[in-house]
């Protein structure tokens, strides 16, 4: 009877049969303090034991659970890298894709600025030429008429003379 524990006690607390270890850390606790089979201290010592076993179970958890870690750590990272990386693809393919738009807008406008000035200096000179042009025009056109008319209808006012060739010529105010 001196390697017993209180088994029925032991089954209460932690609803199955004790393995041989936790039977052996029991006696063991039984003989260091001299306890009976009926001590009032076996409840304690149960429930003591029923909890320094739910610990290390949890303790065995967060080590597993801290064991795997890094690797979700490293799943996770990488996931927010690749994520990044595309919304940074994307941002910069539409920042790229509007600045090109914008700057053919101002190539457009520049172009057309351009143009216009170039159409109106093109105007400006055929203008000026066209001037030029019909003042010639006008001046070879008078001259043309002045000497068919005298020759039609003889404008001399002024005494007449003969000329060289047979024709007549005057002075003319």
């Amino acid at each position: 009877m001196a390697d017993q524990i209180p088994l029925s006690l032991f089954e209460q607390i932690f609803r199955r049969a004790p393995t041989e270890s936790e039977r052996q850390r029991l006696l063991g606790i039984k003989s260091a303090l001299g306890l009976s089979e009926r001590d009032e201290l076996w409840p304690i010592i149960m429930t003591m034991e029923l909890y320094a076993g739910a610990n290390m179970q949890a303790k065995r958890r967060i080590l597993e659970a801290v064991d795997g870690l890094p690797g979700t750590i490293k799943k996770t990272v990488s996931s927010i890298e690749t994520h990044a990386k595309t919304k940074i693809d994307a941002a910069t393919t539409q920042a790229i894709e509007l600045g090109t738009e914008k700057l053919k807008q101002v190539v457009v406008q520049r172009t057309r600025a351009s143009e216009d000035r170039i159409t109106r200096r093109q105007m400006t000179i055929a203008a000026s030429l066209g001037a030029v042009v019909a003042l010639l025009c006008l001046s070879v056109g008078a001259g043309a008429g002045y000497l068919l008319t005298q020759s039609i209808n003889d404008i001399c006012m002024t005494e007449t003379f003969a000329v060289n060739d047979g024709r007549q010529g005057c002075y003319v105010d």
